[in-house]
């Protein structure tokens, strides 16, 4: 029996989200202004990996008051990350950057201050 019949069967209606894979859900990638699009789920392996960078990167973005756009990251992390996995990092940093919020500055080391300049700034 498929987990859909299942979990159909367990609900008793038929409004289960239907992806192909328990759990995730129907919604498509949104793309963002820059052409950026960030599949649905990320794997944490690449998250786990380059945590560190995902930081560094989020954080000099923020306090150079720099744009949101791909070669602007691309440029931050030479050096940081591997050139094979680049172009997910840069992805996964881009996503952060445009959910970057009050709330969830401190995850980056950000003070509130930084945040503010540059979302003045870039967020216009």
């Amino acid at each position: 029996m498929a987990w859909r019949d299942r979990a159909n069967r367990a609900t008793g209606s038929g409004a289960i989200r239907d992806s192909g894979h328990p759990g995730r859900s129907m919604t498509p990638p949104i793309p963002h202004a820059d052409g950026t699009v960030l599949r649905d789920v990320l794997p944490d392996p690449l998250r786990m990996q380059y945590r560190a960078a995902l930081a560094e990167l989020v954080r000099e973005t923020v306090r150079e008051r720099l744009p949101i756009d791909r070669e602007g990251q691309q440029k931050l992390g030479q050096g940081i990350v591997e050139a094979a996995a680049m172009d997910a990092v840069v992805a996964v940093a881009i996503h952060e950057l445009y959910k970057l919020h009050e709330g969830n500055i401190a995850h980056f080391g950000l003070r509130l201050s930084e945040y503010r300049s540059w979302a003045e700034k870039v967020r216009r």
